[in-house]
């Protein structure tokens, strides 16, 4: 039986990875009985790279190589057959004798048959000048028939003759953790050849046989050195003519003196990393003046952890013609991230080999961070952060929505997702000692990170948009967890002189171009892969081939991310820093909304068009994000002139009965009938006014004082010329009652408590439409302009049939006013039943609210139906006008993103977390307890002064800020209960004289939920 080696010899494609010789794999190949006494010199082997050959070829060569065993101090020489001319030359460092011992024989004699199997001690060859020992090979040989066992002799300097094969040494193992601090490389002279081969380097996978074919000149290994740098950190290059100097390393062509350490007396020169590399970068003759970057290598031994900065654990010329990317600290070289001027996403959210949450990127000055995000399983972070979400797989429709494919991801994923999303900033937050610098990016991060988190929970998308909002969820969390490691751990290694290189972190690391960098991140304990030229001094204890993504999609994304209108296909790389633009032009895209404006008429002017300034057109404003904004239509002030004019009479044209398809509901008890005559109106009750315009008691809860007092001082305010609008259902028309409504506590007289019995029409058909309604005032594909009562009364009616205009005849205005009532009442009809796809309103339906199902008995006497639907208007209502307010007294149209998005931030906090235009929609499980309007009577009344402090900093920015608010005390420990009372009156106080300036009716004002009707 042939041994393994004979059979992969004579194999064709012969890989010296795979092999593996001495006692693991069999016995050493045969070795001809003629060979001549091989030269050893001490650290250089003179070996000679595999042949190529179809059979064994007549006369091989052999030559020495190692194999390394089961045991590292265990290493044997074992013949390997060669068909290369051995003028080929490899270098071999000193440490080879730690070993293998020292190769101090000076012949070595081979026995022609089986039995001459032990070795003889011959008299010591004429050493080179250096001092140097010499190996030459035999130059003709023929293997015997028989395997014969090889003989040579390797002993250790006065020591007795040994037989077979060498046992193993007795000196230490090599270090696996070098300790070489990287000093600055000042720049060298280089010779001509050297500098060649820097500017015209190239890359040729070239196949062991095939160097055979190539003529090589004799070179010997040249050691490059700087002052103050260990010799051990640049491998020799080949370079013809130059002087073999100690330690087999090439004195300088010059005549200048080497750089090597010199061993001091007593003391033993430190460890240093050693390889063999068999097919070394080279000069080709005759062919192009680069160099080869060889994709098989020997190693001599295990490398250790660490080497250089500028040498490579493994090396891959991935792609590139005259680059080599390397790594100290590494065993494999993932695809490098080439940069593209379009950044492109794909269908599972990620960025490809671009994305920097799971895939090393190029270092970037000023986002260290990005190198230090932990990878998978190497951090107490939830596993959820590396899911790879599916659209298919992890997305479930939403048909409370309304509308179709619009859902979100499986709630146990959003839980998930929102749990790490507090341990990320928690951890963040609990950083001691950050100075203002290093937080503002951490707080951007906790900023878009809640702006996404937010979106996830509560706004439903399409399958693809929902993967892509989880994934960036995913991306900030660890994004903001590797800002963490960075503060903490990096960044006070760089700032410290100690060496880091061998405490390598479980991070993902970063590529670099430059020498500086690599040695920073190298002795920082950065994974580290260094893309620099092709030279054959860099030393390579293994060449791979670079590993691209695997687990990545390669779809792109439908519909794609993009940054520029002219570019459709990803995000414009416009410069260096890409991932910058990318983060916040992806935030940008997901979390933000459609603009939504409202023209406003000017003072004095003519008012513009009603629907004209109900619908705004999104595509001719440049604003990037929605904003909640409500026309500010200024307060009407009562004229003496106006009011001396005589009232119309009640009979007259106004009260003309309207034509019954315009609004086929049966008529309120609010207000007198139409078709009473003109002595019972007279006898009937007066009506109490609008809610709109004066402040009614509710009787189903009580407001907080001071919004009572506030309320009442503004008075009853005059019509206003145009018609107000809201965001959501006005609370006002969920408050009423009807005959079959049982008023739990008398807060409101009976006397102007307001009475309609369609309300649990409303209330019943508002639990099936209620998440359309949440839905278009923050999704981007649906109108979500603010709606006047009228529009409200339609959409709670429930009937979405369109309806053709019936032939009027009176006047002019009869005729628009008419044609005004029918398009506004199609125009719902088209909303509610064209874009959100719902039927027209039955009484058999019984939709959900939160578990319960809610049918129309059910709406009009379980309490608990009213106050959450009633709560829920109040909360809406009451956080978009204090938005739409704020956008009017602090116009942000032209900020930057995120300069808005911190304003929006800073509004959402008044009632809740800093979540942006997002937190508009309450969430009655988190947010009911969050109640902090109250009175100073109220031992706890201190928990509520941070919010009450956020509302105060918020309208600090307002035209007319009260003094009296400039002067509270800014430390929380010096208010005082009548601070705390004071500062809540005015504050409310103002706020209502501010929003009746701007437009014309009372705000909504928040009330406590009762927790004893809680769902």
């Amino acid at each position: 039986m042939e041994s393994p080696v004979e059979e992969e010899w004579k194999d064709s494609d012969i890989d010296l990875d795979e092999l593996d010789f001495g006692t693991a794999r069999g016995t050493p190949p045969p070795i001809a009985s003629n060979s001549t006494s091989p030269v050893i010199r001490s650290g250089t082997l003179v070996l000679g790279p595999l042949g190529r050959r179809s059979s064994p070829p007549a006369a091989p060569n052999a030559f020495f190589s190692t194999a390394t065993h089961k045991f590292r101090s265990s290493t044997l020489l074992t013949p390997v057959r060669s068909a290369c001319p051995a003028s080929d030359v490899v270098r071999c460092h000193p440490e080879i004798r730690q070993v293998a011992g020292p190769l101090v024989s000076r012949s070595s004699e081979w026995s022609s048959s089986p039995s001459e199997t032990r070795s003889t001690v011959s008299p010591p060859p004429a050493t080179s000048p250096e001092g140097s020992v010499q190996l030459s090979l035999p130059e003709t040989s023929r293997p015997p028939s028989p395997t014969p066992t090889p003989n040579w002799n390797i002993s250790r300097e006065a020591s007795p003759r040994t037989t077979g094969h060498p046992s193993p040494p007795t000196t230490p193992p090599l270090p696996m953790e070098p300790n070489y601090p990287p000093p600055p490389l000042p720049p060298t002279p280089y010779t001509e050849s050297t500098t060649s081969s820097r500017r015209a380097g190239t890359i040729v996978d070239r196949r062991p046989g095939e160097c055979g074919r190539t003529p090589a000149a004799p070179a010997r290994t040249y050691q490059q050195s700087h002052p103050g740098q260990p010799s051990g950190m640049r491998a020799g290059f080949a370079q013809p003519a130059s002087s073999v100097g100690d330690a087999g390393r090439l004195a300088p062509s010059n005549g200048q003196a080497s750089r090597e350490p010199r061993q001091e007396p007593g003391r033993a020169l430190p460890p240093r990393p050693s390889a063999v590399v068999l097919e070394r970068n080279q000069f080709m003759p005759g062919r192009s003046q680069g160099l080869i970057l060889r994709r098989r290598r020997l190693t001599q031994c295990l490398a250790p952890r660490v080497v250089d900065a500028f040498d490579g654990k493994v090396a891959s010329h991935a792609g590139f013609q005259s680059l080599v990317i390397t790594s100290p600290n590494q065993d494999y070289v993932p695809e490098y991230p080439t940069e593209r001027r379009i950044i492109k996403t794909y269908s599972d959210g990620l960025w490809g080999v671009r994305e920097y949450s799971r895939w090393p990127q190029e270092l970037v000055t000023g986002m260290w961070h990005i190198a230090c995000i932990p990878i998978r399983g190497k951090c107490d972070l939830p596993v959820v952060l590396w899911r790879n979400l599916r659209p298919e797989e992890d997305w479930y429709e939403d048909r409370r929505a309304g509308v179709l494919s619009l859902g979100y991801l499986h709630r146990p994923i959003v839980e998930e997702l929102n749990t790490a999303v507090e341990l990320v900033v928690a951890a963040f937050r609990s950083i001691p000692g950050l100075s203002g610098e290093r937080r503002v990016l951490g707080d951007q991060l906790c900023l878009m990170l809640r702006q996404c988190a937010g979106r996830m929970t509560r706004l439903p998308s399409r399958p693809g948009i929902a993967v892509a909002v989880g994934v960036h969820v995913q991306q900030l969390c660890l994004e903001l967890a590797g800002l963490r490691t960075y503060l903490q751990v990096v960044a006070p290694r760089i700032e410290a002189p100690r060496d880091f290189s061998g405490d390598v972190l479980p991070v993902l690391g970063t590529f670099v171009h430059e020498g500086s960098a690599a040695q920073t991140c190298t002795r920082v304990g950065l994974p580290t892969w260094f893309l620099q030229p092709i030279t054959a001094h860099i030393k390579v204890w293994r060449v791979v081939r670079a590993q691209g993504p695997y687990d990545l999609s390669s779809q792109e994304s439908q519909p794609p991310i993009f940054h520029h209108p002219t570019v459709r296909a990803g995000v414009m790389n416009l410069t260096g820093n890409w991932l910058a633009t990318m983060v916040q032009g992806v935030s940008l895209q997901l979390c933000s909304t459609t603009p939504i404006s409202l023209p406003t008429s000017p003072m004095g002017g003519e008012p513009a068009n009603d629907r004209e300034m109900k619908r705004a057109r999104a595509m001719e404003l440049p604003v990037v994000t929605k904003t909640l904004d409500l026309p500010a239509a200024p307060a009407e002030l009562p004229d003496p002139a106006r009011a001396k004019k005589k009232p119309r009479p009640r009979g007259g044209k106004k009260n003309k009965p309207r034509d019954a398809a315009v609004h086929d509901r049966p008529p309120t008890t609010s207000a007198p009938d139409r078709h009473t005559d003109a002595s019972e109106r007279t006898a009937a009750p007066k009506a109490p006014s609008p809610p709109l315009l004066v402040f009614c008691r509710s009787p189903f809860f009580r407001p907080p004082e001071p919004w009572i007092r506030a309320l009442r001082k503004v008075g009853k305010l005059h019509q206003p010329k145009q018609a107000v609008l809201y965001f959501y259902p006005p609370p006002f028309l969920l408050a009423t009652v009807s005959t079959r409504t049982t008023l739990p506590d008398r807060f409101a007289p009976p006397e102007i408590i307001r009475k309609d019995e369609k309300v649990h029409r409303y209330l019943h058909n508002l639990v099936r439409i209620r998440h359309f309604c949440r839905v278009r005032l923050l999704d981007p594909t649906i109108p979500g302009d603010p709606l006047t009562i009228t529009d409200w009364r339609d959409a709670l009616w429930g009937d979405y049939m369109i309806k053709e205009e019936p032939p009027v005849t009176g006047s002019e205005g009869d005729v628009r006013r008419t044609k005004r009532r029918y398009d506004g009442k199609n125009e719902i009809s088209r909303l509610f039943s064209g874009i959100a796809t719902m039927r027209a309103y039955s009484e058999e339906d019984k939709p959900t609210l939160a578990w319960l199902a809610v049918s129309k008995d059910v709406a009009a006497v379980d309490p608990r139906v009213r106050y959450y639907l009633l709560w829920e208007a109040h909360e809406i209502s009451w956080r978009c006008e204090l938005l739409a307010l704020d956008q009017v007294m602090v116009p942000r149209d032209g900020w930057p993103v995120m300069h808005r998005w911190e304003r929006e931030a800073d509004v959402s906090a008044v009632w809740g977390e800093r979540s942006g235009v997002i937190g508009v929609l309450p969430h009655l499980a988190r947010d009911v307890h969050r109640f902090w309007w109250t009175e100073k009577t109220d031992p706890h009344w201190k928990s509520c002064l941070p919010p009450l402090q956020v509302f105060l900093a918020l309208m600090s920015r307002w035209r007319d800020y009260p003094n009296r608010l400039r002067d509270m005390p800014r430390d929380a420990d010096d208010w005082t209960s009548d601070d705390f009372e004071a500062a809540q009156s005015e504050a409310v106080q103002y706020y209502v004289e501010t929003f009746v300036k701007h437009f014309s009716r009372l705000p909504t004002c928040p009330f406590r939920f009762p927790v004893k009707h809680k769902l």
